[in-house]
């Protein structure tokens, strides 16, 4: 059954930013490595049902789409799911927490729990327990509740 987020727009827009990021920072001359890897550095905040899902299907963009495109740059992407709850997909059964957990560990995403988002800016997020954390593409996916 596809889900919302198989829809054309969510490639298409995905692919843009992506795009847009690879090309504006790897073109220009003096960028470094690190600034290239700041932008393929994709944020989802938010382990619940919602961010975990957006998170295995911007993986699986990545990975199966845009790796053919730009092979040489796949080794600088990196992806981070932040959540302030002590495990991901905390509403759910424990085996499915589990299994999600070792999923995502097992493709390389990143998964931080117990961490507090205490402001968004243009390429960097603030984490209270880590400080500044650049990205490329950030997704909220928390609710709007404090």
């Amino acid at each position: 059954i596809p889900t919302y987020l198989n829809l054309l727009h969510f490639d298409s827009f995905i692919g843009f930013k992506l795009l847009k990021n690879l090309n504006t920072k790897h073109y220009e001359p003096g960028v470094t490595k690190k600034e290239v890897a700041d932008l393929l550095h994709f944020v989802v905040v938010g382990g619940g049902p919602t961010g975990i899902e957006f998170g295995g299907e911007l993986y699986d963009f990545i990975t199966e789409d845009m790796a053919r495109l730009y092979p040489d740059f796949m080794n600088l992407v990196t992806m981070t799911v932040y959540d302030v709850a002590p495990e991901i997909l905390g509403s759910f059964d424990a085996s499915l927490r589990e299994y999600a957990t070792k999923k995502f560990m097992r493709k390389g995403i990143n998964i931080c729990t117990n961490r507090h988002v205490i402001e968004v800016r243009e390429h960097e997020i603030i984490v209270e327990e880590e400080g500044e954390v650049p990205y490329g593409m950030l997704v909220w996916a928390t609710g709007d509740n404090p």
